[in-house]
């Protein structure tokens, strides 16, 4: 009886032990999370004693999904257990770190749907339990609302396997080719690039540990251009149109070329075949940047080169600048029927161009990312002068860019049919422009005649002629002021005004030019 009227009394006991050992357990829990949520603050505040934020500024005006993105500062290694996200209204979304050294960190912005076009978002450091110690990184990033001229990098692309291309000043190479072969990568090749007064590499290796051996060099060679040796195909579709009419070419009679003022176009293509009739006569300059094992792919340039400056007139095969001088650099193999070319090609190839001083540049190559290596020259080039047209690929891609052809300064070219519609699988984007005449266009390669080929690849001609023919008759204008004119007279299709099929519109040739 008197255990049983001493019970309540002990379960009220109990319950207090066990109140008690909570309220402790949750205490020292408390403790834990302050000591270490000091740490991480002592750690902020030692990495940004001398500057307000943890990172420098970056200006990059926005970013895309994909998109990798170098965040510099001083001692960021000691940050190697934290991560970086982005702060949303509902949730964190962590940035995939790609590479850390002492002054930099490679993030990759992710591809989630938390993520909206147009906003732009906090940039936190958060520690391994979750804690926000940094609420000034320094950094907030705004995603662009539309795919612009921006260089993304993506990894799963096509490219030559097992094999990375570098480009550096020669102070650093050998330390660079030390570096790599530590990673299993040994020295394939290398070339001297006398515009850039630097070294071009390719080194190879096992293509399974290619991503992280690019992001390992990166991250210790920070000066240096390094990439995958990317493929670029040519773009054109097996198909009657002379499209000269389209474009309003003006007749021989009432605009002859201008001797005093000559005009160099160089042909970013395959090889030629000069025995070919329509070219018989022709000075063609001709240079292979291909490996001696690898076949060259003739068809698809010496169409182009025929119809620039074919002079068959008895079979209705003239070309429509056949007053310029022609320079081709081969870059495309023959592979399994498709056209190839590599980023290591390209940029030798750019590399001679400018040393060849030419004034224009066809290119009727794509590649659905952009190259830092490649990139590089294609920038030299517009800086030295350079007017480069680019095809904008038959990719029928409408959520991301093409390149080269969006690239800054680079004008992009799609395609156009008779009746000036766009080409159905021309790529899409404010990338874009200007169109031409790309569809069904007659033109004769190898052995073959009267072929009708498709495909932005045969509208940069179109395009690259009409700037030739301003070139010829008025030399002093500048690349600004050529694209000036060329938007002056196209004729605006689709939507008024500039949209993302058509560009500023189809090119056409000014009917005042050749009159003085």
């Amino acid at each position: 009886m008197q255990l049983w009227t001493k019970r309540p009394f002990l379960i009220a006991l109990i319950n207090l032990i066990l109140l008690l050992s909570v309220v402790t357990y949750v205490a020292a829990d408390n403790d834990v999370r302050a000591v270490k949520k000091s740490q991480h603050n002592d750690t902020f505040k030692r990495l940004s004693r001398d500057k307000p934020h943890l990172f420098n500024q970056i200006d990059n005006g926005c970013v895309l999904p994909g998109e990798v993105i170098h965040l510099k500062g001083d001692n960021l290694s000691s940050l190697n257990n934290y991560h970086l996200v982005l702060r949303t209204k509902r949730q964190f979304v962590a940035l995939k770190q790609l590479s850390i050294s002492k002054h930099q960190i490679l993030v990759q912005i992710p591809r989630d749907t938390a993520l909206k076009r147009g906003q732009r978002y906090s940039l936190l450091l958060l520690g391994s339990e979750g804690v926000n110690v940094s609420k000034k990184t320094g950094i907030s990033l705004k995603l662009c609302p539309t795919i612009n001229k921006r260089r993304l990098l993506t990894v799963r692309e096509a490219h030559e396997d097992g094999e990375i291309l570098i480009l550096a000043s020669s102070g650093i190479t050998d330390q660079i080719i030390k570096e790599g072969t530590k990673l299993g990568y040994i020295l394939l090749r290398r070339y001297q690039l006398n515009s850039l007064n630097q070294t071009l590499m390719v080194l190879g290796g096992s293509d399974k540990k290619l991503t992280r051996a690019i992001s390992n060099l990166r991250a210790t060679f920070t000066d240096a251009k390094i990439d995958f040796n990317h493929h670029y195909f040519t773009n054109q579709q097996p198909a009657l149109i002379k499209a000269t009419h389209q474009v309003q070419w003006p007749a021989r009679s009432t605009c002859l070329p201008n001797n005093a003022n000559p005009v160099t176009i160089g042909l970013l293509d395959g090889g030629i075949d000069l025995a070919h009739p329509a070219l018989a006569a022709k000075t063609i300059k001709t240079h292979n940047f291909l490996l001696p094992a690898q076949t060259t792919d003739n068809q698809h340039a010496t169409a182009i080169a025929v119809f620039l400056v074919g002079n068959q007139d008895q079979q209705g095969v003239e070309g429509l600048v056949p007053f310029v001088s022609l320079k081709a650099a081969g870059v495309v193999r023959k592979q399994s029927g498709i056209g190839i070319a590599t980023a290591e090609s390209l940029t030798r190839a750019l590399d001679w161009f400018i040393k060849e001083q030419v004034q224009l540049v066809n290119v009727s190559l794509t590649s659905p990312h952009a190259n830092t290596v490649t990139d590089a020259l294609f920038a030299e080039s517009i800086k030295q002068g350079l007017i480069i047209f680019a095809a904008a690929g038959n990719n029928s891609q409408k959520l991301s860019a093409s390149y080269p052809a969006a690239l800054p300064g680079v004008i992009a070219i799609s395609a156009v049919n008779a009746e000036g519609k766009v080409l159905a699988s021309a790529n899409q984007g404010d990338y874009i422009d200007f169109a031409a005449p790309g569809v069904d266009i007659r033109t004769i390669s190898g052995k073959q005649h009267d072929k009708y080929p498709s495909g932005t690849s045969f509208a940069v001609p179109h395009a690259i002629s009409i700037a030739a023919l301003y070139l010829n008759q008025q030399a002093s204008l500048s690349r600004d002021r050529l694209f000036e004119s060329m938007q002056h007279h196209a004729v605006d299709l689709g939507n008024q005004g500039y949209d993302n099929h058509y560009g500023w519109g189809q090119l056409q040739v000014s009917q005042k030019m050749c009159h003085h």
